[in-house]
């Protein structure tokens, strides 16, 4: 079943303060009611503070989720996804990849599916 990724013009909003602010938060993926992995949006060539880093996987590990960092293009149609904790490479090479809005809709289906 595919998922279209919709992000409304309030959430855009509320990305771009946060990055004015120098305030990040995760966002949970959740798939048919059930959080699947937790993600951080940041734009293109953004790179996390490590204290956010260390937080973030702790937070992930302890849920037991995969953590992505997705980096997006403006228009929010090319996302790089990089790994942010060891369960996140179990779904996704250790490297960074480029993904559409369905690559990375798929990604989230097959976090759904898997448990590792």
């Amino acid at each position: 079943m595919k998922q279209n990724l919709l992000i409304s013009p309030c959430d855009l909003a509320q990305l771009k303060r946060q990055k004015t602010t120098g305030n990040y938060s995760y966002t949970p993926a959740v798939y048919n009611g059930r959080t699947i992995a937790l993600t951080v949006f940041m734009a293109e060539n953004e790179i996390p503070a490590d204290t956010l880093e260390m937080a973030l996987a702790e937070k992930a590990d302890g849920d037991e989720l995969p953590l992505f960092y997705i980096r997006h293009n403006p228009g929010f149609t090319s996302f790089q996804v990089t790994p942010g904790n060891f369960r996140a490479g179990l779904y996704l090479s250790k490297t960074t990849k480029t993904l559409s809005r369905d690559g990375l809709s798929g990604l989230f289906t097959y976090c759904s599916k898997t448990s590792f």
